[in-house]
């Protein structure tokens, strides 16, 4: 903006930049920064209640030299037009659109910019939102697209960035992906990146300016922790990751996979959740497991001589009470399954009704995960623009709204602003939770129940994992190379923070949690807490909550607890830490279960990053999540006579029958 200002008499002079509203502060204090008196001066800020109205918008706008403004702002200026059924001709429609645009678009459709800046421009990677059609219409000299994570999981999210900076040769979307994103295509690599090279500015912190680096920051170490389940741990999982196969299985079989997308993600959810405590995953543990099956691990792994320690015999002892203390199992009645949803729920499930009908089943799985953490949705919340968020994802972007004063709270997906929001947990049509999967292993309509906490203690002693043993020893091991430094422990599931909170009070450890059910008021005396009190050296937070957007460079070494589907969003959390700002060495370690789904998820994240490392630097690009993909997270997949893929897994496992039910086959 400063090197290259509109030319003299330039009737567009504007830049108008558009960010999230947790990033509009930011822009204002970067502005003052650095800038001198007489440049970029006039600087207009065009959201909430700082929008300007009237007759002379236009004319205002056109003499600013920046302004700041929202996607959702932009979503608003866009006017939603409804074409007529009757209208049939081409040319009749052309001239409708044009008669409407110019009658219905608000303000930032009508000023033509010099320049437009998309910060965060990830929001408008799925070129079917509204926030993505939007933006792509606004009228600009020049265009940028400001993103450190432009593509997260394939290649075709590029074609919005194409269409709103204008390449040419971009096409319709069934062109871009037929020109440019055909996996193996030598042809299609190297157009793509023969577009890229003419249009992409990509830095990190490896590059140099005349031999220098960019920024210059403390060493960076990161490492993976390669640990092994328990014995129990062990024969615990592989009885829910035969149960899961088998419950995969059929249902592929029989042709029900594919109408129920989220249900090997689900199922695949649960076994990362073991891989963490065993408690994580109580009433799949309820259907499985009996007594007698109890009983009949424990001398097997007497007989072998593997019950290696206390804690084991503990785990034991706490899953009997468990099993004890669970209550006899009733059958709900079909209309029970949905009681009563509010007018939004409702409305949402008939919309995913129709998704199932019409097999629209890239949309049916976009719909039925969080549009915050891309996972399947904990406490799942719709909004009006009928879009569904974990509870604690939403929470945390109206948490981000109000820090900034912002009187409304706008979707990630689609940029609407939300005018009602309610819970559709236990939703019939919202099939890829754990009622479903439950269902099919019971053989009975059942509701699920939240974790209990009171089994994961067993006389008064903490029964750990061996995860949260990992995470323990090593935090041990850096208080005493480094006490003054502080360390943050993120994981997303809450029952693991507060084992863990119980972990820091045995060893007399200080420490703060932080995560997304806390008011915006508290996260913030938390933070300075963390910071100002020299005392308080472990900080345990929601991966969901505490890993995006943070400054929290008061800390130097960081334990993980749980993997995500993509490294992203795990890096996005590292680089709390590890970013301007940070003045000591810092430390990343990873926790990962040998032989589980943590090592099929490090799989994923290593074919992921490549991937999308190839598509921005060596010409390569990165195909969808396929069922297919999903139920090769559990093996080897292959196909029956009707061409329909299953798990296959070899017959001569020790623990086949280990923990089977009397009677189950």
């Amino acid at each position: 903006m400063l090197a290259n200002p509109p030319p003299p008499g330039e009737k567009h002079r504007a830049t108008l930049i558009v960010c999230t509203p947790a990033l509009l502060v930011q822009w204002e204090r970067e502005l003052e920064t650095h800038t001198e008196d007489g440049h970029l001066d006039l600087v207009l800020k065009h959201y909430s209640a700082t929008k300007i109205s009237g007759k002379a918008t236009v004319r205002v706008m056109q003499e600013q030299e920046v302004i700041l403004t929202t996607y959702q702002e932009v979503v608003k200026s866009y006017p939603k037009l409804d074409v007529p059924e009757d209208i049939r001709d081409e040319e009749e429609l052309k001239a409708w659109w044009e008669k409407q645009w110019n009658k219905e678009r608000d303000v930032l459709h009508q000023v033509h910019f010099h320049r437009v800046v998309l910060d965060e421009s990830q929001a408008i990677k799925n070129h079917e939102t509204q926030t993505s059609i939007a933006c792509r219409a606004l009228m600009a000299k020049h265009r940028w697209a400001l993103s450190a994570t432009p593509i997260m999981n394939r290649v075709d999210e590029l074609y919005p960035y194409f269409k709103f900076l204008r390449v040419p040769y971009t096409g319709s979307f069934g062109d871009f992906q037929e020109n440019y994103c055909k996996p193996g295509s030598d042809d299609c690599n190297s157009r793509l990146h023969c577009l890229l090279d003419q249009i992409m500015c990509r830095r990190t912190l490896k590059d140099t300016i005349l031999g220098a680096p960019i920024v210059k920051l403390p060493k960076h170490n990161q490492r993976t922790i390669n640990i092994e389940f328990s014995p129990v741990e062990k024969a615990i999982y592989r009885c829910v990751f035969k149960k899961f196969v088998r419950v995969l299985n059929k249902a592929s079989l029989d042709g029900k996979l594919e109408k129920h997308p989220g249900l090997g993600l689900v199922a695949f959810l649960r076994l990362r959740q073991l891989c963490a405590h065993t408690f994580l995953v109580q009433e799949v543990l309820e259907e499985i497991l009996d007594l007698e099956s109890i009983d009949n691990m424990e001398q097997a792994l007497i007989c072998g001589a593997t019950i290696e320690n206390k804690n084991d015999r503990n785990l034991l002892e706490a899953l009997r009470r468990m099993i004890k203390a669970k209550p006899e199992v009733v059958e709900q009645p079909e209309e029970s399954e949905q009681e009563h949803p509010g007018k939004l729920a409702a409305k949402f499930g008939s919309y995913l009704k129709t998704l199932r009908a019409n097999s629209n089943w890239v949309e049916l799985r976009t719909r039925t995960h969080c549009h915050s953490c891309g996972e399947p949705p904990e406490s799942a919340i719709v909004t009006s623009c009928l879009h569904v968020y974990c509870k604690e994802c939403l929470q945390g972007i109206a948490n981000t709204a109000s820090t900034k004063d912002q009187d409304e709270t706008a979707c990630l997906e689609c940029g609407v602003v939300f005018t009602g929001a309610e819970s559709c947990a236990g939703l019939k049509e919202l099939e890829y939770d754990d009622h479903w999967l439950l269902n099919e292993m019971a053989g009975c309509k059942r509701r699920p129940k939240k974790v209990n906490m009171e089994w994961v203690t067993y006389e008064n002693k903490l029964v750990m994992s061996a995860k949260i043993t990992a995470a323990r020893t090593q935090v041990e091991k850096w208080l005493e190379e480094e006490p003054d430094k502080k360390i943050i422990i993120f994981s997303q599931f809450h029952m693991i923070m507060q084992i863990l909170e119980q972990v820091c009070q045995k060893k007399k450890w200080k420490y703060c949690t932080y995560h997304g059910k806390m008011s915006h008021k508290a996260r913030d005396k938390v933070i300075t807490k963390f910071a100002k009190d020299d005392d308080m050296k472990i900080m345990i937070a929601s991966l969901k909550c505490g890993g995006i957007g943070l400054n929290l460079t008061m800390a130097s070494k960081v334990v993980c607890i749980d993997l995500w589907f993509n490294s992203c969003m795990e890096q996005q959390a590292f680089c709390r830490v590890f970013r301007i700002g940070q003045e000591s060495e810092t430390f990343i370690s990873r926790i990962v279960v040998d032989d589980s789904a943590d090592g099929k998820l490090m799989e994923m994240q290593l074919k992921k990053s490549a991937l999308i490392g190839q598509a921005m630097d060596d010409k390569s690009v990165m195909s969808k999540l396929t069922t297919y993909d999903i139920l090769r997270l559990f093996g080897e997949v292959k196909l029956d006579k009707n061409q329909r893929p299953f798990i296959h897994l070899d017959d001569d496992e020790k623990l086949d029958s280990l923990f089977e039910k009397r009677g189950e086959t």
